[in-house]
């Protein structure tokens, strides 16, 4: 029983209880994995009034902010958190973070153009760095693929198949880092593990 003002406590050591039940400190940050529906702006807050993904989140006792951003149209795995260290290394280009979408495209993408893709095309005067590409399905009338990169130009992905005359009919990010979508549903959210989160950290060297 603590009667004295002022009482200094570790909440790192010490075992806090208030009427029989123990008190948990405070995250000190807050990660969030979140499946991004198609039609809502990744941003905090939208002048249009559109959708955005804060909608989907519950109110918080601190700003959280999306790592990176995917178009209004794409889906997936996106990365929220108040933790602005981790989120500027995660978009840093030095560190390399990876990204895998799949890929829905109108037409039967050929070889060629998988090679060309992987190699690296120019964009704005700028060649694109290498990508990993695999062909899951391909029909005349549209090709199921994935692909991994590690750049995060705007609408990136879009533009490198509209460069080679292909038009994208959905696209979806299923992976961030070592971050894996799964069978999160979309518009739902989950906290990351204590495992993923910390082999995200370790990835971009913060403690």
């Amino acid at each position: 029983m603590v009667t004295q003002k002022g009482f200094c406590v570790d909440p790192t050591g010490d075992h806090i209880e208030l009427e029989g039940k123990r008190l948990k400190p405070a995250e000190k940050y807050i990660y969030l994995m979140f499946n991004k529906p198609r039609g809502v702006v990744t941003t905090v807050s939208d002048e249009r009034g559109r959708e955005t993904v804060m909608d989907f989140l519950p109110k918080l006792h601190r700003r959280i902010y999306p790592v990176g951003r995917l178009d209004k149209d794409t889906t997936g795995l996106l990365l929220l958190t108040s933790d602005g260290e981790l989120a500027y290394r995660l978009t840093h280009p030095k560190f390399k973070i990876d990204k895998i979408y799949h890929v829905q495209l109108k037409g039967d993408f050929s070889i060629k153009a998988k090679k060309q893709l992987e190699k690296g095309i120019f964009i704005d005067g700028r060649r694109t760095s290498k990508a990993g590409i695999k062909i899951l399905k391909h029909t005349r009338q549209f090709s199921i693929l994935t692909i991994k990169l590690h750049e995060g130009r705007k609408r990136q992905v879009r533009r490198m198949f509209k460069k080679m005359g292909f038009s994208v009919i959905r696209l979806k990010r299923v992976a961030f880092g070592n971050l894996v979508l799964g069978n999160l549903k979309e518009g739902c959210y989950r906290k990351l593990t204590t495992a993923e989160l910390k082999k995200l950290k370790f990835t971009v060297g913060v403690n």
